[in-house]
């Protein structure tokens, strides 16, 4: 059968699933002998054909049969033994997974999707230069990072890990002098990687280093991280990979407290406050976990640890920038920097303000999870700027496309995220909502256009 849709109730079907499942293995999995699915259907009070029944199974309002109705679990291991007689050879939660796209972890952990990360974690020391009486000694920064991107053959690596990592107060280029990167398991001196600075941004607090022809890499097993395109779930798994403290490579798990907000953070030269997208999470994050990697239940990255609450009274506060930032800033690094020539993060600034008009909670059901909903429109429009005569106060922003890639515009962020792709030579297509008519507003990008990011 090719049934893959999300077929639970949100909570109470899961809740059911788990609980018969554990406290029967003992029992026989089956349901009245002879019957199909659809009859089991029919039994239960589905009226239709076959054919709409099947239908029914995508569901409605994050259910699984018509107007509402939920399959029982009597049903779902009908089908389970369906599958069986035709030789389907997995378990119970294999069928769930494979055949109904719905996958569960009950008596199982995760420490192989977590030894598997680790695999594209590193841990990061950079020499620092100091600087008054002691000018030309050094002192040493711990951090983490993970690999982006990897050519083992060649022994090259793409590197990620936070600004303020390899931020070096005292040197006239404010990166360290040299950064080391090791990976787990050869943390010592001998396997020890020189990596070169490519670029980065103090206001994303993200760099990216390079490291070209190196043995270490070709005689590894590191691989690359996969960045989660999904929306983050609230409640999800967050487990960090870092180098807390520079004793090496250690883990902590948490969950997502929050998948999208905005908290103050003095930028690492100390020239003033920055208004920081983050998602904030309740795992054990300590110094030296900056830069590494944030991994959701399925090995996949949602984020770069950067941040975490001190204070009396606040316990497991963290904060880690999404995978779609980090995502945007690294690309848009790779594509204009060099080391030399440029390091600096370059992206096109429209001229407009923006405000919520409306905010609601919506299902997102081949996700199954809640996401907030964001209605934005234009407050205000610079003079002279790239929005000036094409936008108007008021409009509407449904979506935004660059370089044939289209994005809902459901949050206030996704504008300016989103721009993070933009290059010089293309096209930013934002369509709006103006007066009930929906309008494409295309603004060509010019390398005039193009600012450097702190």
């Amino acid at each position: 059968m090719n049934k893959k849709s999300k077929i639970f109730s949100i909570i109470t079907i899961i809740i059911i699933l788990v609980m018969v499942v554990v406290m029967t293995t003992a029992c026989t999995i089956g349901g009245e002998k002879g019957l199909s699915a659809y009859e089991i259907a029919v039994k239960n009070g589905f009226t239709g054909t076959e054919a709409e029944w099947l239908a029914s199974l995508k569901g409605s309002n994050g259910t699984n049969g018509k107007d509402g109705q939920s399959l029982t679990i009597d049903d779902l291991k009908q089908l389970y033994n369906e599958e069986v007689a035709k030789g389907y050879e997995g378990d119970f939660y294999a069928f769930l997974k494979d055949k109904m796209g719905v996958e569960f972890n009950v008596g199982k952990d995760n420490a192989e999707t977590i030894s598997n990360n680790m695999l594209s974690c590193v841990t990061i020391n950079t020499v620092l230069t100091s600087g008054g009486l002691l000018s030309g000694s050094s002192s040493m920064s711990a951090g983490s990072g993970v690999i982006y991107d990897i050519d083992r053959e060649k022994g090259n690596a793409t590197i990620i890990t936070n600004y303020h990592v390899v931020y070096d107060q005292n040197s006239t280029t404010k990166i360290g002098k040299e950064i080391r990167v090791m990976l787990r398991g050869q943390e010592y001196s001998d396997y020890q990687m020189i990596a070169k600075y490519i670029g980065g941004s103090m206001k994303y607090d993200l760099a990216v280093l390079r490291i070209e022809n190196s043995e270490v890499i070709k005689n590894s097993n590191a691989t690359a991280v996969e960045l989660d395109n999904s929306p983050v779930k609230v409640g999800g798994a967050a487990i960090a990979i870092g180098n807390p403290q520079g004793t090496g490579m250690s883990v902590t798990e948490g969950i997502v407290s929050v998948d999208s907000e905005y908290i103050e953070m003095s930028l690492v030269d100390n020239s003033g406050k920055e208004q920081m997208r983050v998602l904030r999470v309740d795992t054990a994050i300590n110094q030296g976990n900056s830069g590494g990697g944030l991994f959701n239940a399925e090995g996949k990255l949602i984020g770069i640890v950067n941040a975490k609450i001190i204070k009396t009274g606040v316990e497991s506060v963290g904060y880690a920038i999404p995978a779609s930032v980090v995502r945007g800033v690294v690309e848009n690094i790779l594509a204009h920097c060099d080391g030399v020539t440029n390091t600096q993060v370059l992206k096109p600034t429209l001229g407009v303000s923006v405000k919520i008009k409306d905010s609601k909670l919506e299902y997102v059901s081949d996700k199954s999870i809640y996401k907030i909903k964001e209605t934005v429109e234009i407050a205000e429009i610079e003079n002279n700027s790239l929005a000036d005569g094409k936008f108007q106060v008021g409009d509407i922003l449904q979506s935004v496309t660059i370089n044939g890639v289209t994005k809902e515009i459901d949050r206030m962020f996704v504008v300016t995220d989103s721009l993070l792709d933009a290059r010089a030579g293309a096209e930013v297509t934002i369509k709006v909502l103006r007066g009930g008519e929906t309008i494409d507003i295309v603004v060509p990008i010019t390398t005039a256009d193009m600012n450097a990011v702190k």
